[in-house]
């Protein structure tokens, strides 16, 4: 049976707490301080599917959005993260993400040929297939799911790394700066309900696809996980 929007966000944060009711030990151990500097780069190499690829995402959605509205308003998600000009002072995030990389001692050229391990192959490929195949599903998947991870735990992260590692402010901006960004896309998200998930069976899609997100970022922690006790 077809519910309300606020009905469906209730199942939707069930759902969530599901998964945030405890961090996944990748991020347990990096919010411990127990990462090796040699371990926190494979840990920043791993997460890079998201910043240093996002176009492939954003940019799917964007184009298979049936309502022009709308188009506009992932044009704007999209821009930010192209552009920064709206929450990072016109930096873009994936130079932001850079600069986070070269803080742990990354080069630009290592981070964008960094070795990924399978999970983190399947989950950019499983992501950009959602993204492009039904809008409902890719803006659940991408805004109610993927961007309420940032909410939870980015602002953790930079905690982390200045607590334990040593990063200034400037070199965890990816992270602060994510965190409020995230803010406006998941609100995009919830408002993206009341236009598209019109019937059961597209509230049930929105479902679906807010479980298989947060499972898939949980595969991929998994594997990050083992990347990095790998390096030791």
């Amino acid at each position: 049976m077809k519910v309300s929007t606020g009905e469906l966000l209730r199942e939707i944060e069930e759902l969530q707490n599901k998964y945030f009711a405890a961090p996944s030990p990748v991020y347990q151990m990096l919010f411990d301080g127990k990462m090796t500097r040699r371990q926190l780069q494979e840990f920043a190499g791993q997460f890079s599917v998201f910043p240093l690829y996002n176009h492939g995402y954003h940019g799917r959605l964007y184009v298979i959005c049936p309502d022009y509205r709308w188009r506009s308003r992932i044009a704007e998600i999209t821009y930010e993260e192209g552009t920064g000009r709206l929450f990072a002072g016109g930096v873009s995030h994936h130079e932001l993400y850079i600069r986070f990389g070269e803080a742990v001692g990354i080069s630009r050229e290592q981070l964008y040929r960094w070795p990924l391990c399978p999970e983190a192959v399947g989950y950019m490929n499983w992501f950009s297939n959602i993204c492009g195949r039904s809008f409902i599903e890719g803006a659940s998947a991408h805004m109610l799911a993927g961007e309420s991870v940032g909410l939870t735990v980015y602002a953790q992260v930079a905690e982390a790394l200045r607590k334990h590692y040593g990063l200034t402010l400037e070199e965890v901006r990816f992270w602060t700066v994510h965190a409020v960004a995230d803010v406006d896309h998941t609100d995009i998200g919830r408002q993206l309900l009341d236009d598209f998930a019109r019937t059961e069976e597209d509230q049930q899609s929105v479902l679906r696809a807010v479980e298989d997100s947060h499972r898939m970022y949980r595969c991929l922690d998994e594997g990050t996980y083992r990347a990095v006790l790998a390096v030791g």
